[in-house]
């Protein structure tokens, strides 16, 4: 089974997509999806579903995950909560069979891990099962390699 995890900040998208086998989970592909600032939001928004849903496509994904924005956070960006929006959206109406969205605290909580994500997308601790745990560098791709576990191990 494959799944997808997104992370969205304003101005990319980063994804993981990768299957499970032997309770490993094992990267097909990993990126990050521009957002195009030149366009209009509308614009914007409908290329990047268009993206998602593609890769959703090509790589024949049939569970995701999506890290949520903490809603009590201080720095709140509309962009971010519209791209989230329409994440959400595009998977509800989409071929993949079950979806996770939630912020790292619940996202914690679906995969059995200590509620404290910290440690792990720091990178200093690597969460068993995953392969390749030191290759991600960034925050934002140790949270959709994350969400994408969280998808996997959906019901």
């Amino acid at each position: 089974m494959k799944s997808i995890g997104i992370s969205v900040t304003p101005s990319e998208i980063y994804f993981a997509i990768a299957f499970n086998k032997e309770d490993m989970l094992h990267p097909v592909k990993t990126g990050r999806i521009r957002v195009p600032m030149a366009l209009p939001v509308s614009l914007r928004l409908r290329y990047l579903r268009t993206m998602v849903i593609d890769l959703i496509n090509i790589h024949k994904v049939s569970r995701a995950g999506i890290r949520l924005s903490d809603p009590l956070s201080a720095n709140v960006s509309s962009e971010r909560i519209q791209i989230e929006g329409i994440m959400q959206e595009l998977l509800s109406s989409s071929t993949v069979q079950a979806y996770f969205t939630g912020t790292t605290t619940s996202m914690a909580q679906e995969m059995n891990f200590p509620t404290d994500l910290s440690d792990f997308l720091a990178g200093k601790v690597c969460p068993e099962g995953l392969e390749q745990w030191e290759s991600f560098k960034k925050r934002e791709e140790r949270e959709c390699v994350l969400a994408c576990l969280a998808g996997i191990l959906l019901p």
